[in-house]
């Protein structure tokens, strides 16, 4: 076995920067590119380093650059090293700009102004020296970046094989996500639709493979019906309420925030025979990693308010997020 302080003496960060960007594009030279090298340069690196592992980290294939096992520990390795360090370097930014502390953190579209709304408004008032980024995506686009340490925690859905790499903290059950239409569609009087009404009905849904698109879809076979072909595809739901409000679409939409825009009289929800389901969402964080200090104070204040909902009710801080 080749001696830790070898390894340690000769490896380098900007080597372990090109091993991290390679294995997320899958080529050498968006590796080189994002580790401001020439790609001489990265062969050249590249090479020392498996010299350093004693094997290859990549295997070419027309699918690109894959790693090998060995590459798999080492890129692992980088990436804790290389988003540590990026994280440093933006808390003592931050510190230098007279703030207290940064927060990276991802949500789901429905829980954006619910449940990560709500706690980062008391955040503010308590700590306003922290700043917190938030990256609003679904489930699928944010646990990669969770992964990656580009996140200190997800307020989502475990999705996939990296869901054994996470920690689910959950903070709601199963919800019901209703369908909803604008305020002046012609169903907006009565507040319900049955199915003759489903069939005829146009749709904004979420693009394929999204969850709650395959939730949809299967509530509409649930329904006896064949799933809706849209009109629309897209998950900004503030594009989709100013469509609402413009068109006779119809749209499936988060418990929680279907409810507070109806309360401000923007759309309307229907009771119809169509039973959209989400398993529960919660609070995602790496295993065996520790969140920075503001990180878990925000994260207190999310447990904190989440034992203070009463489960079921329409409206309700944690309930009905999507993706």
């Amino acid at each position: 076995m080749r001696p830790a302080t070898s390894v340690l003496s000769k490896l380098r960060l900007r080597q372990l920067a090109l091993i991290l960007y390679t294995s997320h594009g899958g080529s050498l030279a968006e590796g080189a590119a994002r580790s401001n090298v020439s790609q001489p340069a990265a062969t050249k690196m590249l090479h020392e380093a498996e010299l350093l592992f004693g094997g290859k980290l990549f295997e070419r294939t027309p699918k690109g650059m894959l790693p090998t096992p060995i590459g798999e520990v080492v890129i692992a390795y980088a990436r804790t090293v290389v988003t540590d360090l990026v994280r440093v370097a933006k808390d003592v930014d931050a510190i230098e700009s007279g703030a207290s502390g940064s927060i990276a953190v991802g949500t789901i579209p429905g829980a954006g102004p619910t449940v990560l709304g709500h706690a980062i408004s008391r955040l503010t008032k308590a700590h306003p020296g922290i700043t917190v980024h938030v990256r609003v995506e679904t489930s699928d686009s944010l646990v990669p970046m969770l992964l990656d340490g580009e996140l200190d925690f997800v307020v989502g859905r475990p999705h996939g094989s990296a869901a054994r790499e996470l920690k689910f903290e959950r903070l709601a059950r199963d919800t019901s996500q209703p369908v909803v239409v604008g305020s002046r569609h012609p169903l907006a009087r009565s507040g319900e639709a049955s199915i003759a009404q489903l069939r005829q009905l146009q749709w904004i849904l979420h693009p394929p493979g999204n969850l709650l698109r395959l939730a949809t879809d299967e509530a509409f076979r649930n329904a006896d019906l064949q799933p809706a072909t849209p009109t629309v595809e897209t998950i900004s739901y503030t594009f989709a309420l100013a469509l609402l409000q413009q068109t006779q679409l119809a749209a499936i939409m988060p418990t929680g925030l279907a409810a507070l825009y109806e309360t401000s009289k923007l759309l309307r929800i229907l009771r119809t025979p169509l039973g959209v389901h989400l398993g529960p969402f919660g609070i995602l964080t790496r295993k065996g990693r520790e969140n920075v200090p503001a990180a878990n104070t925000l994260l207190g204040i999310i447990r904190k308010e989440s034992r203070m909902v009463r489960p079921g009710r329409i409206g309700d801080t944690f309930l009905g997020a999507d993706g």
